[in-house]
């Protein structure tokens, strides 16, 4: 319960012209997570209707109306502040990979831009112009996710009484010059990859081609994750620590090849650390699965340079994948081997047993990018059947 604050304040002419009577009193605001007291004022109303008595009845109902009530948020508060200290903390859903993004983004294209702005003084034109000028150069991806952050804490300033309308009610998405990137890998560059690949690294490579896997799964792998004919899915290491993966949805069992299956095998028994426990492809130290990021900036990415191939990311490997593979499942079965993060597409796969046709597609992908060689096709049907 409030405490009463125990003021009368004071009125006061004001105008050159039409006299009107204004009352000053305080209210509490918070600010910076502390309840402050701050001045404030309100045109009573007009000398010629209201006499001085009737001004200060008048200006005791609205402190009693201000006064009895808690503290009421500052709008003078900036929007770096609210941000940092009142909406990206309740974002309790949020995973650390996500967190880690969205914060990033924002500290990068949004809050050296409009942070200084005081929440009230935010508006549509500032906003839009933002956008706007981020579309000329960003992804789609990149200005959607903004324009998405952007209106969800705008409305949580206006649920949390800091504004008292929402300025990004009509913004809209501008059209980005910077096409969506399309790279993915012929199979002459598979092919290329592959046979200068060895040991582990043409391993990971091909578990990405025909698998599909985001990297911070496939790097989280354990031993205890490899069972007859399928892999289990159930943590990720987005930026180097061990969390949940991406969605509730990535979480599952994929299908993998014989040949896939066969390969993990005998790399299994060149590994020092075979414990159910141990990260398939751990780190140089302390027991870490590797981390994603720099394997690809250190390693893959320079290799494939080396070799003439250009544009290699994790993106496109996965890519890659979705786009080999439809020539030999349905897009059912695509996505049941992906796991998309959309829901409604997790509820419609994932309730249920992954279909046989996904695994018998992969094991007819892999005949077709790495088993191509003469005296593999005997090899190749086995797989199959």
């Amino acid at each position: 319960m409030p405490r009463d604050r125990h003021q009368k304040g004071y009125v006061r002419l004001v105008g050159k012209t039409v006299k009107k009577w204004k009352g000053f009193f305080h209210v509490y605001v918070v600010a910076d997570g502390e309840e402050r007291r701050k001045k404030t004022a309100v045109i009573l109303g007009e000398k010629a209707q209201l006499k001085k008595w009737e001004a200060e009845q008048k200006l005791a109902a609205i402190i009693a109306k201000e006064t009895g009530k808690v503290a009421r948020p500052d709008a003078e508060q900036n929007f770096r502040w609210f941000w940092e200290t009142r909406f990206t903390p309740i974002q309790a859903k949020w995973s650390p990979h996500h967190r880690h993004t969205i914060e990033g983004m924002f500290a990068k294209h949004v809050l050296p831009k409009i942070g200084s702005l005081k929440l009230k003084d935010l508006n549509r034109f500032e906003l839009q112009m933002l956008l706007n000028d981020l579309a000329k150069t960003k992804s789609l991806s990149l200005v959607h996710k903004i324009f998405t952050y952007l209106k969800d804490a705008a409305a949580e300033a206006q649920d949390q009484d800091f504004i008292d309308h929402n300025p990004v009610r009509k913004l809209e998405l501008p059209e980005t010059s910077k096409k969506p990137c399309e790279r993915f890998l012929e199979l002459n560059e598979i092919e290329t990859l592959d046979k200068n690949l060895k040991g582990r690294d043409r391993l990971i490579f091909r578990l990405f081609i025909v698998i599909g896997f985001r990297p911070s799964e496939l790097f989280a792998l354990r031993w205890d994750d490899i069972r007859p004919g399928e892999i289990r899915i159930d943590e990720a290491v987005p930026r180097n620590q061990l969390s949940d993966t991406k969605t509730e949805g990535s979480r599952g069992i994929i299908p993998i090849p014989r040949q896939i299956e066969e390969e993990l095998s005998m790399y299994r028994q060149f590994c020092e650390r075979t414990d159910p426990r141990d990260f398939v492809f751990e780190a140089r130290y302390m027991r870490r699965p590797a981390c994603p990021r720099s394997y690809l900036r250190r390693f893959l990415k320079p290799k494939a340079e080396e070799l003439g191939i250009d544009g290699i990311t994790y993106q496109a490997l996965r890519r890659t994948f979705a786009t080999h593979f439809q020539k030999h499942g349905n897009p059912k079965d695509a996505q049941a081997v992906m796991r998309h993060a959309d829901i409604s597409t997790t509820l419609g796969i994932y309730t249920k047993a992954i279909p046989e046709s996904a695994r018998q597609a992969l094991a007819l992908m892999f005949q077709e990018m790495f088993l191509r060689k003469e005296g593999e096709e005997e090899k190749a049907k086995a797989m199959v059947n």
